[in-house]
């Protein structure tokens, strides 16, 4: 989300941040205030659990992109009515205030995940969902409920991102090229799990490029459609990605784990219709450029950056034994700066 706002700010746009907080400790400049949270980028952050959002909080708004979910390696651990009561319902709750309170285009961070176990056959916009955990079940339900929210008023945009990964101000370790990297530095180990599997990749620059560029284009153009995000060349096998990043840490070597249970997920992906609809967008990274990046940016910052609150499941399960979040994973008492 922040290297979302700060790309937006960049092109022009004024933003406003409205997040839970699961993950506040990851940025440790920002200062929390009245429950209004002020980032170095001058951006307000509200601090609200999507399922709470009411008509007054989006007034005025022209746009919502929708980027919160639960998310990460292991996800299937947790308990899967989570899953559904804050990326299904809760995304669809957040839509319906966003039309009742006049907002005409919502962009919804959906996923390639949907696509599940389509093997070397890409998929493209029109390859029917099959979705292989309840993470990506969650992301097909929303976009079907969004489908029924549209109206001439209100344009949802279904922008399904291939796999995150790269340096941001609110990192994650926990899965993907992010964790190979992190890994390999500390560890002198790349996990790898089912090499021959395929999987998608896009940098989170990218992904904010690919939204700043729906933002702009005409309604036509998007209008409750769905759009892959990423490039053609960014399809990989996961022992490729293993290889690349071998090659560029040295003395790191490929090290075999067991997969998680539920993820069985293994697609290539068409990234054509966004670039025909959606001119504007250009993608810029590619893995090997990342793989650099992140090293770069972790030997500068020291391998003691990473810490638990850079993985997901694991951060969420330690706000719950530690008895800040309750059944329904909502604050049980306002966390301090």
């Amino acid at each position: 989300g922040r290297m979302m706002s700060r790309f937006l700010r960049d092109q022009g746009h004024s933003t406003c941040g409205l997040d839970m907080g699961y993950y506040s400790d990851v940025v440790r400049t920002n200062v929390v205030r009245n429950n209004v949270e002020t980032v170095p980028e001058a951006s307000i952050h509200q601090k609200k659990d999507v399922r709470d959002a009411t008509v007054e909080d989006l007034r005025g708004y022209d746009a919502v992109i929708h980027l919160a979910a639960l998310s990460g390696d292991r996800l299937g651990e947790l308990d899967p009515k989570w899953i559904e009561q804050i990326n299904l319902e809760g995304s669809l709750h957040l839509a319906y205030v966003a039309r009742q309170a006049g907002v005409s285009r919502f962009l919804f961070a959906s996923s390639c995940e949907v696509y599940g176990a389509a093997g070397s056959q890409k998929a493209s916009e029109y390859t029917l969902p099959e979705p292989a955990t309840d993470y990506a079940a969650a992301k097909v339900k929303t976009e079907e409920g969004l489908d029924r929210l549209a109206s001439y008023d209100f344009s949802p945009v279904y922008m399904r991102c291939a796999r995150a990964y790269g340096w941001a101000p609110q990192m994650r370790f926990d899965a993907g090229l992010n964790r190979m990297v992190a890994s390999a530095l500390a560890t002198r180990q790349i996990p790898l799990a089912n090499a021959d599997r395929w999987t998608a990749l896009v940098h989170i620059e990218d992904i904010a490029r690919a939204f700043a560029a729906v933002l702009k284009a005409p309604r036509e153009a998007v209008h409750n459609e769905a759009f892959n995000i990423g490039a053609e060349s960014e399809n990989y096998h996961l022992g490729e990605l293993a290889e690349l990043v071998s090659r560029e840490i040295q003395g790191a070597t490929i090290a075999g784990e067991s997969a998680s249970a539920e993820d069985s997920s293994n697609y290539r992906v068409h990234f054509h219709k966004i670039r025909r609809q959606v001119p504007s967008f250009e993608p810029r990274w590619t893995a090997q450029q990342g793989i650099v990046e992140i090293r770069q940016m972790l030997e500068q910052d020291g391998l003691g950056v990473i810490g638990v609150e850079h993985a997901r499941v694991k951060q969420l399960r330690n706000l719950l034994e530690a008895g800040a979040l309750d059944e329904k994973l909502r604050w049980k008492n306002e966390v301090a700066a």
